[in-house]
């Protein structure tokens, strides 16, 4: 996920589907959303990008 506003990149696992509100894709940890510095927000829009992780 990357923070449009200020560039910053995070990797995060997938667990879940939901959260069941409108307008919401997913929840992120704490840690996350510091990592993005969207803790302060609460909600906010990232920019998601699939990846695939290669077992080994």
């Amino acid at each position: 996920m990357t923070n449009p506003k200020n560039g910053k990149r995070v990797v995060v696992k997938v667990n879940d589907r939901g959260p069941w509100r409108k307008n919401r894709v997913v929840d992120l940890s704490l840690v996350a959303a510091k990592a993005l510095g969207i803790e302060e927000a609460g909600v906010d829009s990232v920019r998601i990008e699939v990846i695939r992780w290669k077992k080994r």
